[in-house]
């Protein structure tokens, strides 16, 4: 539980302040969202400072928590791993952000996700979530998402900086902005078993085996078991292969070469590009690695891995036009080089480079947005689900009442605890517990339908 240090790099002190003082501030195109933070207009799944709760480690109720977790069976633990939130706030006391080592992290969908704080030193701290850095804003008392250059910025402000960057300014923003790889985390087998195990579900399972066991119901209790251990390997590998294929999609390395200083060109890798680099395109194309506001020269870019459209767009310069006009990345489609793209070809006039301007890295990008959609996929209202859920909660309630009346019923008769093991039975009966491993087996073949066709 101890909160995970970041020891900085060897480059200039106080970077995330140093670099914070040249990020670009809120615009106006920056609207409320339900929770009342702003969000843009652009990037709605991007909240720029969501609804948080800062909690630090209360040493007399984690030995509370564990104390009481651990009875009966170890349920108070396992309610824990289902309900994070709800653990955090029985073993911290709340605290001010700055000072916080747990952040309780509300998404635009509701849900509540904690987050654990990294230190960088004793003023700079952020969070990661889902995928996004967040940095520690004292002014807003808040951790506010890391922005690019697709905020807060005018067309000749992205113009000003056609010279590129320092060396030790790049070195600055590296440390700060972090890699640009679409890095999609691929679980071992191990943790997604035991993910998989301690669903309510296979707890339940694993609850009815132990009963019919005791019952020396042998073989209807080895078969539940089979089917539902079948059931969870074929969930196991249909997870991680399409943790592997989402991984191999986003995925992307190459070799760029960058303007520095407006006069010295070096060729980096593209992992190590950050907002504010300037890329010299070739004229025989490149695969982009980010996205980029064009400032010199035409390119013909393929963005059929993003939109779908077959035939290629000519891509023309970021127009120079009054200080007041923000750069925002969908209204100037027709300037923006998107990450994922293909640049087929590049035209300059005279001796001129064709050059464009880093925006974004990594997940902030079009591409990135893209996969944290697959990673984090909005809630569907579905009626089936709902229906669903009211059928599991109706014949809860009718286990309920079988379980009171057999034990009422039957405690003179057979005994307290025969009685309750009887009624057990009837929740058993009641509640299938081969529901999960027959739903399991129906999606994994109905994928492999749908992939065949």
């Amino acid at each position: 539980l101890n909160v995970r240090s970041v020891q900085p790099k060897p480059s200039p002190t106080r970077e995330f302040m140093d670099i914070g003082n040249q990020l670009p501030k809120k615009s106006s195109h920056l609207k409320t969202n339900r929770y009342g933070s702003t969000t843009d207009d652009d990037n709605d799944d991007i909240d720029p400072s969501p609804p948080q709760v800062g909690y630090q480690l209360s040493i007399v109720k984690c030995i509370i928590f564990v104390f009481l977790a651990a009875l009966p069976l170890f349920i108070g633990l396992l309610m824990a791993y289902w309900w994070r939130a709800r653990w955090v706030k029985l073993t911290c006391f709340r605290c001010p952000l700055n000072v916080a080592s747990f952040v309780i992290v509300k998404d635009l969908d509701g849900k509540e996700r904690v987050e654990m704080v990294r230190i960088v030193d004793a003023n700079s701290r952020y969070i990661e979530h889902r995928c996004l850095r967040y940095i520690y804003d004292a002014s807003e008392e808040a951790f506010t998402v890391l922005r690019g250059y697709d905020s807060g910025m005018t067309c000749e402000d992205m113009h000003s900086l056609a010279v590129g960057l320092s060396n030790s300014e790049h070195a600055v923003k590296l440390h700060t902005y972090g890699s640009n790889s679409i890095d999609v985390p691929v679980k071992p087998y191990y943790v997604l078993f035991v993910e998989e195990v301690l669903h309510p579900f296979y707890m339940f399972q694993l609850f009815s085996i132990a009963l019919w066991m005791y019952e020396v119901y042998y073989y209807y209790a080895a078969s539940i078991f089979v089917l539902s251990t079948i059931s969870v390997i074929f969930s196991l590998v249909q997870t991680r292969k399409n943790m592997e294929q989402l991984r191999s999609m986003a995925r992307h390395s190459s070799m760029v070469t960058v303007l520095r200083e407006g006069l010295e060109i070096q060729n980096i890798p593209s992992d190590t590009l950050v907002p504010g680099d300037v890329l010299v395109i070739p004229c025989t194309g490149m695969a982009m690695p980010c996205d980029a506001a064009l400032l010199t020269g035409t390119a013909v870019v393929n963005e059929s891995s993003l939109t779908g459209e077959s035939s290629p767009l000519t891509k023309t310069p970021l127009p120079h036009l009054n200080q007041n006009t923000q750069y925002q990345p969908a209204r100037f489609k027709p300037h923006t080089l998107f990450g994922g793209t293909e640049v087929i070809q590049t035209r300059f006039y005279a001796n001129s480079r064709v050059l464009a301007v880093v925006v974004t890295t990594a997940f902030a990008t079009a591409r990135g947005r893209m996969v944290r959609s697959i990673m984090y996929p909005k809630p569907l209202d579905l009626k089936f689900y709902a229906d669903s859920i009211k059928f599991m909660c109706g014949l809860a309630c009718v286990a309920s009442i079988g379980f009171v009346y057999t034990c009422v019923l039957q405690a003179e008769a057979i005994g307290v605890w025969h009685s309750i093991v009887r009624g057990l039975d009837v929740v058993t009966t009641v509640v299938p517990p081969a529901l999960p491993a027959a739903l399991t087996v129906g999606t994994v073949y109905a994928l492999q339908r749908l992939r065949k066709k």
